[in-house]
């Protein structure tokens, strides 16, 4: 028979505990159940994670810029201490070192913040120039995790800079599958992270969405 561990559950309407299968101890994730922003990133790991072994593809356009971005601020950087210029004859070169590292550190920031937002995972377009969008939400000292899925419409400059900033932005969908779940459903008393109650609410929203997009077909 399989080992069981007893869960904990956070929502006051819902039962204390719960026995669920245990994992492989190689496989288990462990997080301090106090720390809300471990519990999420956590969470958000283990759903990227998930949706990548379903078959969807990720864009990897967002990840790349942000890193092109962090690599040249460090040039720059680098840049200001290497410049064979004593002070403070080298005073023009610094401003435009500070400068050029703002714009960078700025840009990135703005990207993160107005850009990128709650979208943890999104899809290169199928044969369809469809994209599929997935974000999180987990706001803190709430006991809930909401997983929000979306099939994003075919855009006329597919793979351009304005295509990939609209696949971010967009409220415009086809079609949208999301479901909200106790945080007591994915740990158990100890901080462990249940897979499979993850899986399950990744599939469930997943299926919503399919179901969804065949009824539009």
């Amino acid at each position: 028979s399989k080992a069981t561990v007893s869960v904990l559950y956070w929502d006051d309407n819902m039962p204390l505990r719960s026995e669920v299968p245990e994992e492989h101890p190689s496989s288990m994730v462990q997080v301090n159940l106090k720390d809300f922003k471990q519990l999420r990133h956590s969470l958000d790991d283990k759903v990227l994670k998930l949706i990548e072994e379903a078959g969807y593809v990720p864009d990897h356009w967002m990840s790349n810029t942000k890193i092109g971005l962090g690599l040249a601020a460090i040039g720059v950087a680098v840049l200001s201490h290497v410049v064979p210029v004593p002070f403070p004859a080298n005073r023009p070169m610094l401003f435009v070192c500070a400068v050029l590292y703002a714009i960078c550190s700025g840009v990135m920031q703005l990207l993160m913040s107005y850009v990128e937002k709650d979208t943890l995972f999104l899809s290169l377009p199928n044969s369809k120039g469809q994209r599929l969008r997935l974000q999180t939400f987990m706001t803190n000292f709430a006991a809930e995790y909401k997983v929000v899925v979306e099939v994003l419409s075919p855009h006329q400059h597919p793979g351009s800079i304005p295509e990939h900033i609209h696949a971010f932005t967009t409220k415009k969908t086809l079609c949208i599958g999301q479901h909200t779940a106790s945080i007591g459903q994915f740990f158990d008393d100890r901080g462990v992270l249940y897979t499979p109650g993850v899986k399950k609410v990744l599939t469930e929203v997943l299926d919503e969405v399919k179901r969804l997009e065949g009824r539009k077909e």
